[in-house]
């Protein structure tokens, strides 16, 4: 019961925000995403190079008809879905018990909670933490130079969405990484 109430979850959670950017995104009227958030993902490097630019420039690349709007919220959709994607995956490949994934998934930072806080989906943060997220992935499965690759990629692609959000949350998130090939090494030895 516990492994599909957290599956549960996830699935309202995807519905919130496919009501909140798909079923909606022709209607102009119906702005659901907060308006810095959303002139911060149109931020591009039409005009030259700028800080925070990355994404902007892909949803202008990715947009076929010239109307970044209806583009912006599909971005953002799929973005969401990764994210989902990426945070179950995870957790199913965790050694944490079924109610620690539960206790996970109705916590603060689960994707259900996401949803009902101010649209915080559409922020750049949620395409960073995709990134890290790949990054965990990646790290599971020991190949250290694929993991400095990645590691790497990152923090660029970090910069370039968010540098502020990057400098938060790149150091901390190397020491976890790297604390855990050296307790890994040790237990091995």
């Amino acid at each position: 019961f516990q492994k599909i109430s957290y599956y549960l979850l996830s699935l309202v959670s995807i519905i919130q925000v496919a009501k909140a950017t798909l079923a909606e995104r022709n209607n102009s009227e119906f702005i659901d995403i907060n308006a810095w958030s959303f002139q911060e993902l149109l931020i591009n490097y039409q005009g030259g190079f700028v800080r925070r630019g990355f994404i902007g420039n892909l949803i202008y690349l990715i947009d076929d008809d010239g109307i970044l709007f209806d583009t912006l919220y599909v971005f953002v959709f799929v973005n969401f879905l990764i994210f989902i994607f990426l945070i179950n995956l995870n957790l199913e490949l965790s050694v944490l018990s079924n109610a620690q994934k539960l206790l996970f998934h109705i916590s603060i930072f689960a994707p259900f909670s996401i949803t009902l806080f101010g649209n915080y989906y559409a922020r750049k943060e949620m395409f960073i933490l995709n990134l890290y997220l790949i990054v965990l992935l990646i790290n599971r499965y020991g190949k250290k130079n694929l993991l400095i690759f990645s590691i790497f990629i990152t923090g660029a692609l970090s910069l370039l969405i968010h540098e502020g959000i990057t400098f938060f949350l790149l150091f901390p998130f190397l020491i976890h990484i790297f604390k855990t090939a050296e307790i890994e090494e040790r237990v091995q030895a």
